[in-house]
Order: structure tokens, then C-alpha cells, then sequence
């Protein structure tokens, strides 16, 4: 997902860990004279691991950030385009992008319609939470919602729609 080689990641981090594993154990074994550093080096290894691990999501997270923060403008003002008392966000598939079904289209260029969905999800449960959220004790309570149920319909090009509920029953959803 966002062009990230998840597969390279993990691949060199089991490669790490088994070295880190075989190390330490050739260290427990004592067929390497000096433990001190055939230890040292086991750990180093798995934390090379752990990081290589971690690298995906990582970086997932700083291209969705960046995308986000340089598309949340345009998606807000597509959305505050609506009626006032609207509930619920069409998504067309349009020429292979997911775009609202407005007359401005914002769509996301350069990424399939499963990446412009998480993002659409992300930035459309954003602006439900800053209008519908419900203040208690003069804290936001992002759980709870001053409206019963809000969603987003996606119209593919075959005729096929989904919804995906952004809040139910007055509690906003995951």
C-alpha cells in the first residue's frame, strides 16, 4: 500500500533475527571465544530486526501524513459544499478514482481506489468528529456523536456500492 515493498522489509528482518538467533547461540555453545560480543552482536541484530520490521509502517504513516495534511482543505470545502443536514458522503469511481459525487470531483491522483479510500475514511471520520462530537465537561468526548448515524456510499463503475459506516447509534466507529 502507497508503494511500500512491505515484503523486502520483512524478509531481511527474519534474516536478521535468525543471524541474532544463531549468533547467540553459537555464543551459548561457546564455540565463539569472546561471548561479550557474540552477544553484543546478537542484540544488535535483532534490534536491526526490529527496526527493519517497523520500517513499513513507518513510512506508511509519514506518506499518509503528508498526503492528508496537503488534502484535507479540499476535501473539507467538497464536504462543507453539502446541505447542512446531510448524513452520508457519496464516492463515485470515476475514470479508475474514487471522487465525490459533486460537481468539483476532488480526487486523489496517483493512488488506487483502496489507498483513496483510507484516506477519504480518514479525513471524512476527522470532519465528523470536529462537528458532531459531543462536548462533556468541557472535554471532547470523540466517542460520542450529537447525530444517530453518518456514513460514506462508494458507487463503483460495476454497479456495485458499499457502505461504510462513520457513526451508529450515536457512538462514532473505529
Amino acid at each position: 500500500m502507497f508503494g511500500i515493498k512491505k515484503n523486502v522489509y520483512y524478509v531481511l528482518s527474519i534474516i536478521s533475527l535468525i543471524s541474532s538467533g544463531v549468533l547467540a547461540l553459537l555464543a551459548f555453545l561457546e564455540v565463539i571465544k569472546d561471548e561479550q560480543i557474540a552477544y553484543l552482536s546478537a542484540i544488535a541484530l535483532f534490534l536491526l530486526s526490529v527496526s527493519f520490521f517497523i520500517t513499513p509502517a513507518s513510512k506508511k504513516m509519514k506518506i499518509v501524513e503528508k498526503i492528508i495534511n496537503e488534502s484535507r482543505e479540499h476535501v473539507y470545502k467538497a464536504l462543507e459544499n453539502k446541505a447542512k443536514d446531510f448524513r452520508c458522503v457519496t464516492l463515485v469511481e470515476n475514470n479508475g478514482y474514487l471522487c465525490f459525487e459533486s460537481k468539483d470531483g476532488f480526487y486523489f491522483e496517483n493512488l488506487n481506489n483502496e489507498e483513496a479510500l483510507y484516506l477519504y475514511k480518514r479525513l471524512i471520520k476527522d470532519y465528523v468528529i470536529i462537528l458532531y462530537s459531543v462536548y462533556e465537561n468541557n472535554k471532547l468526548n470523540i466517542k460520542k456523536a450529537e447525530i444517530e448515524e453518518f456514513s460514506i456510499l462508494i458507487k463503483y463503475a460495476n454497479q456495485k456500492e458499499e457502505e461504510i459506516k462513520i457513526v451508529e447509534n450515536y457512538a462514532i466507529l473505529k
